[in-house]
């Protein structure tokens, strides 16, 4: 199985806000892909928070995922492509499927702040798909 390991970093914004960039990308720029036949991925995401915000994912709903959307995806998982596996407070992991024809997922990372607020990071994975590994 793949492995790959995505860096989110969170910046103080010069709005008050967050700024988030993926593997050295802004956010709404950064896509992740996946090659045809790629097969499934383990994918963790490694949140590095260099805001003043103390941010941490939220462990109730970190990630929401819809294909071939608009950004941002509705709430939840939409797809059978992603599973949640594991969430930590700087580490989400999942599995890809990366199966069946080519699409696109938006997804969105969600965080909680120390203050409670939150913040969102909201990147694309374009699944290259392939053959739909056999079930157990």
């Amino acid at each position: 199985m793949n492995s790959k390991i995505v860096k989110v970093r969170a910046l103080d914004g010069g709005d008050g806000g967050i700024d988030f960039e993926v593997d050295g990308i802004k956010a709404k720029q950064a896509v992740l892909k996946l090659d045809k036949d790629g097969g499934v991925h383990n994918l963790r995401f490694d949140l590095h928070d260099n805001s003043s915000r103390g941010l941490k994912f939220d462990a109730g709903d970190p990630i929401w995922v819809s294909e071939d959307s608009d950004c941002p995806p509705a709430s939840g998982i939409n797809s059978d492509q992603i599973a949640v596996t594991s969430i930590g407070d700087r580490s989400l992991e999942a599995t890809n499927q990366n199966s069946g024809r080519p699409r696109d997922l938006r997804y969105q990372l969600n965080f909680v702040a120390s203050d409670g607020s939150r913040a969102e990071c909201d990147p694309i994975i374009s699944n290259g798909g392939g053959i739909k590994p056999p079930s157990d």
